[in-house]
């Protein structure tokens, strides 16, 4: 298991911002990838607490994994969870079962911040953000020794 608490994501992302720190990667790199896995967590977590965590293929998820997380960098995975969060918090279901509403306020900011609407979902975004997304997953996992996401 990946991230059990609120406490778990802290250390992460304080172990996240150490390996930056002393890398080499450039400064664009740095900058970027500490308010997306921020964002990606908080709203994975939200899931989680209410055992509604799900793959990027839309299939229930017992647990968090490292991989699965870097799978949500990818921007087409992470611009559908903002879809799929949205309808689930219309219908009050996901996954076949209850599910209580969350606040989607700040995922939606990000997303907007690389030109994603998230009221349309067949806006198409620039390329270029998606490649840059992309590569934060790709550094995060290689910051932490392990293999890129396909």
């Amino acid at each position: 298991m990946f991230l059990e608490s609120a406490q778990d994501k802290k250390l992460f992302l304080q172990a996240l911002q150490k390996r930056l720190d002393s890398s080499d990667e450039a400064p664009f790199w740095k900058e970027g990838i500490m308010p997306a896995a921020q964002i990606i967590l908080d709203t994975l977590q939200r899931l989680q607490a209410q055992n509604r965590l799900l793959t990027p293929e839309g299939d229930a998820l017992e647990n968090l994994t490292f991989e699965t997380f870097l799978r949500w960098f990818d921007l087409v995975n992470l611009r559908q969870l903002a879809f799929i969060i949205d309808e689930a918090n219309t219908k009050s279901t996901l996954l076949g079962k209850p599910f209580e509403a969350i606040d989607l306020s700040e995922l939606a900011h990000y997303l907007h911040s690389y030109q994603i609407d998230v009221g349309n979902p067949h806006a198409d975004f620039p390329t270029r953000y998606y490649t840059k997304h992309k590569e934060f997953g790709n550094i995060i996992a290689r910051l932490f020794g392990r293999p890129t996401p396909a």
